[in-house]
């Protein structure tokens, strides 16, 4: 899982900065496009931040555990891994503040989406179609199905989340009240979002990182 999780991340960190890169490129050239990317970028980097850094906090802390007694000494390599790394969850931005950023963003595109107006490239989940019903006997090879299956279920959550934060508006509350009042489905939703973009990331990132097709077979079961 950790092996896992490490390949994802580092793939999508190198397509946030890819991505950052050519915004700020456009931005600099009064590039009126690459502007109205700013608000996706954001989002985007919220929610990776407050994910990403809650799940390698975890993973570190499920090594450490792993390791039973030793995990508590230095020379294991992972006790001061442990506590150098757990203040990344808070710093330069708090989890629950940078996820429910993303929420904020996400109800947003699906009421656009819901008005048939154009939404990014981080949301296109909102404009696939419902799954089908499949009869698979394994995922295995089948990155395909994985990628359809995130989608479905960030779209599906996403819906949701809009629906109910709708519901509180139209009962009198202030954006605020009603985005406190779906705060638990909305960290929910910022999640099922990460993780839809990075499996797209990865699914795309391996075929033009890894050229040995035995190689990419085992990154892939990865």
């Amino acid at each position: 899982k950790a092996i896992g999780a490490a390949y994802l991340m580092t793939w999508t960190g190198r397509n946030v900065r890819e991505y950052l890169a050519r915004v700020v490129e456009g931005v600099g050239k009064g590039d009126d496009a690459a502007a109205d990317e700013l608000p996706d970028l954001h989002a985007t980097c919220a929610g990776l931040k407050s994910y990403c850094t809650t799940l390698a906090a975890s993973l570190i802390e499920d090594a450490r555990k792993s390791c039973g007694g030793q995990g508590f000494l230095r020379a294991s390599g992972i006790a001061d891994l442990s506590t150098n790394y757990v203040g990344s969850v808070t710093a330069e931005g708090e989890a629950v503040i940078l996820a429910l950023q993303t929420a904020r963003y996400i109800i947003k595109s699906v009421a656009a989406n819901r008005k048939g107006e154009r939404v990014a490239g981080s949301v296109s989940y909102l404009t696939m179609k419902p799954l089908q019903h499949m009869n698979l006997s394994s995922y295995l090879g089948n990155q395909e199905v994985l990628l359809q299956l995130f989608a479905q279920r960030a779209r599906q959550a996403s819906e949701d989340l809009e629906s109910d934060f709708q519901y509180s508006l139209n009962n009198g509350r202030t954006f605020e009240e009603a985005l406190n009042d779906v705060a638990v489905a909305a960290w929910h939703v910022c999640e099922c979002h990460c993780h839809f973009n990075m499996a797209k990331n990865a699914f795309e990132a391996v075929p033009k990182s890894i050229t040995d097709s035995k190689a990419q077979t085992a990154v892939n079961r990865v």
